[in-house]
């Protein structure tokens, strides 16, 4: 049960960091500054 809950612990703080980036993301991508995986297009990937 404590092992359970360590492990949602550590995913609801890895998903709370992930959830905010992907819009972000995406309107870099919409403005042409990177593509939809986040790598920036002035560089070669």
């Amino acid at each position: 049960m404590l092992e359970n809950s360590f492990l949602m612990d550590i995913f609801t703080k890895k998903f709370d960091t992930i959830v905010p980036i992907i819009p972000l993301v995406r309107s870099l991508s919409k403005a042409k500054f990177c593509v939809v995986f986040g790598h920036p297009i002035s560089k070669p990937i």
